[in-house]
């Protein structure tokens, strides 16, 4: 199937109903792709007392990271009304377009999952700017779906913290497609105006970025602060179009290399994880990783962080200078 007819028919598979997230234990209009499962034929005739979800993992078909890339992205600018809130972002961005995916190819247990439960990683988790919500929504996906998820998660982590990122550039289709979705939403002409302004400013003058953290205050501002002024000024704000555009990048972005990872380590077998603590931060727990021992400096046994894995210290610990810590350097 091309990827442009795979995307028309998984608009009408998960923007109309998985992504909908208003779901019933038996779904009758939606998913059943010739990947196996139980059709939806199937599924009508069961009663909601026989039909069971099954434990995880669940059944993976590879999937192509285009196209699941283009979904995220589109999925991101959903702007769906669902239960008094707009369904949209970029936790419900990557899991959406992953799960949709398979809703389509391999129908259930995907057709009834409801993606809109991941509403609420938007902006960090409501706007907390805590987890990414890109890496939020992609590990509850990888959860349901590897054997061994917890070794994508951490290479997801790492990837993310350590890579030049957004490197998702959408399609003429991908941004038609979110226009129609903007007016269906009712956004003003100036509101569309300004998402395409923002696609061209991303396109042609905007850098990317290393987050060194999969924090999404940091990794924001790592951005903004990657495209500045000649006064060292960001060019664009954090409320404004080019910085949810650079997030819808990065929500398909990120969708892409869970679907590489899923792909390398279910079909091919050939999955290598990558690091999850830089030489840095081994440095940094030789002796914050002793909190707790009684031959630990009397600092130490203070400063129980709980910091296990990780890029870098100091993108939080912003005071410390390394060439005159520890205590007393």
């Amino acid at each position: 199937m091309k990827r442009r007819e795979f995307l028309k028919n998984i608009e009408l598979v998960g923007i109309g109903c998985v992504a909908g997230g208003l779901l019933a234990p038996v779904i009758t209009s939606c998913g059943g792709g010739g990947g196996g499962g139980v059709s939806t034929q199937e599924q009508a005739s069961a009663s909601t007392s026989q039909l069971k979800m099954p434990e995880p993992p669940f059944k993976y078909v590879e999937l192509d990271p285009a196209e699941v890339a283009s979904l995220a992205y589109r999925s991101h600018y959903a702007n769906k009304k669902i239960n008094n809130d707009t369904l949209k972002g970029c936790a419900y961005g990557t899991f959406n377009a992953i799960i949709t995916a398979l809703a389509q190819k391999v129908g259930f247990p995907y057709t009834v999952i409801p993606t809109a439960l991941m509403n609420y990683g938007r902006g960090g988790v409501l706007s907390w700017a805590t987890l990414c919500g890109a890496l939020n929504g992609t590990f509850a996906a990888v959860q349901l779906i590897s054997p061994n998820p917890e070794d994508i998660i951490d290479s997801l982590n790492w990837w993310y913290s350590t890579t030049s990122l957004p490197t998702y550039v959408p399609t003429s289709d991908d941004v038609n497609a979110v226009v129609n979705q903007l007016k269906a939403a009712g956004k003003s002409d100036d509101e569309i105006k300004a998402y395409q302004t923002a696609v061209q400013r991303l396109s042609t003058q905007a850098n990317k970025s290393v987050s060194n953290s999969p924090i999404c205050h940091i990794s924001v501002a790592e951005w903004l602060y990657a495209n500045v002024d000649s006064n060292n000024v960001p060019l664009w704000g954090a409320d404004s179009a080019e910085r949810e555009e650079r997030c819808a990048r990065l929500v398909a972005s990120t969708a892409a290399k869970a679907v590489e990872f899923l792909n390398q380590q279910i079909i091919y077998k050939n999955f290598e994880e990558l690091p999850t603590t830089s030489s840095a931060v081994q440095s940094c727990l030789g002796c914050h990783g002793k909190v707790g021992n009684p031959e630990a400096p009397e600092e130490l046994k203070r400063d129980d962080t709980r910091m296990q894995k990780g890029v870098t210290c100091t993108n939080c610990h912003s005071t410390i200078d390394p060439n005159t810590h520890p205590f007393g350097g």
